[in-house]
């Protein structure tokens, strides 16, 4: 079910369930060019059904934001790499033009995740993590020793909490620069607020992260604002499976 606010939309949908959807359907049928190009370079079979459960589900959140269901899928072009061919924050191009709009997708073997904001000067991110153990050189290497610290003892559903606000958060803040877990210090014992050290940035004041349970996994979903924004920003609410709310 889609989500919506006043400034951004996020849906979920399980991993077998969009592949039963979309590879029902020939991808030449609902990709762009560009895309099918993406597709044809991916060699793995999993990492193909996961980009095109992704690809499926983007579609269908901008197409449900356009209010155009008869608008083709593959007029809605999402190119995720720069020139170079590198991963990049995901750009929407409509009929060759690309749109100001923040989108930001996660996949886990479970399911698809993905958020999108049309409001200028707001960036999204989301990332989904199975509630699992973690190894413990696995813990050491990508956690800060202040998290180390404050998750010992923790249960596995806050060790993947954590793990997934670092995600969220780098894919919102970011400015291209690689992925460095340690550089994001999350810390959820706030009363309930989530906040961030960024290293090199300080403590992170211009973004909200909100996390969710979904299907035996972890959902966080960070929403930054810029300074053009910060006076009318107000955090989503963001409806729980249950029904009940949580910011």
């Amino acid at each position: 079910m889609i989500t919506h606010s006043p400034h951004l939309q996020h849906d979920y949908a399980s991993r077998q369930e969009l592949l039963g959807t979309c590879l029902a359907r020939p991808p030449r049928e609902w990709l762009s060019e560009r895309e099918a190009h993406s597709l044809r370079s991916i060699k793995s079979s999993r990492r193909r059904n996961d980009w095109l459960a992704g690809r499926w589900l983007a579609k269908q959140i901008v197409q449900e934001h356009l209010g155009e269901s008869r608008r083709s899928l593959g007029d809605i072009d999402i190119c995720s790499r720069d020139e170079a061919g590198r991963g990049a924050r995901p750009e929407i191009h409509l009929n060759g033009k690309t749109e100001p709009w923040s989108l930001s997708l996660s996949h886990s073997s479970l399911g698809v995740i993905v958020a999108l904001s049309v409001t200028p000067g707001v960036r999204v991110g989301v990332d989904l993590v199975p509630v699992e153990p973690f190894s413990g050189s696995w813990f050491r290497t990508w956690f800060t020793p202040r998290e180390q610290q404050r998750l010992r003892g923790a249960s596995k559903r806050d060790v993947s909490r954590t793990w997934a606000c670092k995600e969220a958060i780098y894919k919102s803040v970011h400015s291209e620069e690689t992925f460095m877990p340690r550089r994001f210090d999350v810390d959820l014992s706030n009363n309930g607020k989530i906040g961030c050290h960024y290293s090199g940035q300080g403590h992170l004041e211009s973004i909200d992260v909100s996390t969710w349970d979904i299907d035996e996994q972890v959902a966080a979903l960070c929403v930054m604002r810029t300074a053009t924004t910060k006076s009318t920003f107000r955090q989503p609410i963001l409806t729980q499976p249950n029904g009940s709310d949580t910011r």
